[in-house]
């Protein structure tokens, strides 16, 4: 492992550290989170990677081994952004992948935004594009357990928690001048765009959204919700891991990160996609694969004791078959659903009028996803579905969780593609 160097890039010096060898392909830049922390802690997640890439990740100003006590003004997200694209050039590394990690994947959609030309493809890693997620986080049974208990919300795996404390404690040096009191306070500035959704359509690069599937920092909701919002962007959900899903499974991590940099280019341009012959719905096995995945999933729904509580005043009868027939119509089938029994304002208001449920919704995709399995669904398919299922559980039926009269009239039935949400006929 490199043991890093300092470069100075015009007012400050940062203290930089490459990993793995150069190459014909693009050096993937890694912006750290925090910010009052160095790059360090990341360090487990990348060094499997750099066996065949090259990484540079750098301690921003005020942190780690880079210029330290700046005066508050110059510790700004607008300024290592900044600090980034100088890096770039002083290193001559040209167009480059870019990975922002937690709050560095906020400043990473602010560096597309400013300097897109030096950016190929884009890594979003546990990150949020949003700010008003805390009602999710209140309402996450295990979450206030833990904070409660004094337990550990940046690992899931409780008997890994040891070992990444002792990994931040020998991260003593890494501490940075950053105030998280700046930062609540509303004196530091944001670190993402205004817009981050538009920012991310408009670039029109490879977007990779990475996250852990229990990620207590920033929860795993935000990361579909900003997958549907940009078309053509790819979503890995790290199974059973917490928001450093990187220390937790390392490989796993990395390995999607492999994935989508050695991907051919011409895979997410719209020249081909898993589906380009046929619907997701066909491609499930048309009207009798819906019926058998609906079953299944109600199946593993009334065997689970809290999601089985919103069917303990009873169900239609048909009610696998009306399931089969609006996920069918969503997923490019038969408008069956919305010829015979009604449009989707009929079926969120079905889930309306009951005040926020998180901890039911994350149950319910967990059972969808036995359920994809149940029916010998694989990838990329079953991706697919998830990244469907999981979006309507936590987007589409939550949006109002007041009253049902909330709900309006006319609503239509969203659709999904291989792509993800298809954007609605204007």
């Amino acid at each position: 492992m490199d043991d890093g160097e300092l470069v100075d890039v015009g007012d400050v010096t940062l203290f930089v550290r490459e990993l793995g060898e150069r190459s014909e392909r693009p050096s993937l830049v890694v912006i750290h989170g925090g910010p009052d922390v160095g790059h360090g802690y990341l360090l487990p997640g990348f060094e499997p990677l750099a066996r065949d890439h090259h990484i540079v990740l750098f301690d921003f100003r005020g942190c780690g081994r880079s210029t330290r006590g700046l005066p508050d003004d110059a510790l700004q997200p607008e300024y290592v952004v900044e600090d980034a694209h100088r890096l770039i050039d002083k290193l001559g590394l040209g167009e480059v992948d870019l990975l922002g990690f937690s709050t560095g994947g906020r400043a990473a959609m602010q560096f597309l935004e400013k300097h897109p030309d030096q950016v190929r493809r884009l890594v979003l890693a546990s990150t949020t594009a949003y700010t008003d997620f805390e009602p999710q986080l209140a309402s996450w049974d295990e979450y206030q357990r833990r904070r409660q208990a004094g337990e550990s919300v940046s690992v899931w795996d409780l008997e890994l928690a040891p070992a990444y404390d002792v990994l931040r404690a020998g991260l003593g040096t890494d501490k940075g001048d950053w105030s998280y009191e700046r930062a609540i306070s509303g004196a530091m500035h944001p670190w993402a765009p205004a817009d981050p959704e538009r920012v991310l359509r408009d670039a029109g690069k490879p977007i990779l959204i990475l996250h852990g599937e229990q990620d207590m920092g920033f929860p795993v909701e935000v990361a579909h919700r900003l997958h549907s919002a940009v078309p053509g962007s790819e979503l890995a959900i790290i199974p059973s891991a917490g928001h450093m899903c990187h220390f937790e499974k390392a490989e796993l991590w990395s390995g999607q990160i492999r994935r989508f940099l050695d991907a051919p280019l011409a895979n997410r341009s719209g020249d081909w996609h898993p589906g380009a012959m046929e619907t997701v719905y066909e491609a499930a096995g048309g009207s009798e694969g819906m019926v058998r995945l609906a079953e299944a999933w109600h199946s593993r729904v009334m065997a689970d004791e809290v999601v089985s509580h919103a069917f303990s005043h009873g169900f239609h009868p048909q009610h696998s078959e009306r399931l089969a027939a609006y996920w069918a119509e969503a997923l490019g089938g038969p408008t069956t659903y919305s010829s015979d029994f009604g449009d989707e304002s009929t079926v969120v208001r079905t889930h309306s009028g009951n005040g926020p449920h998180h901890e039911m919704d994350r149950r319910a995709i967990a059972c969808f996803d036995q359920a994809l399995d149940d029916v010998g669904l694989t990838d990329p398919l079953r991706q697919v579905l998830h990244d469907y299922f999981a979006w309507a559980t936590t987007t589409s039926m939550t949006q109002y969780t007041g009253t049902k009269s909330d709900v309006p009239d006319g609503l239509s039935i969203p659709r999904w593609s291989w792509e993800g949400l298809v954007p609605a006929a204007s």
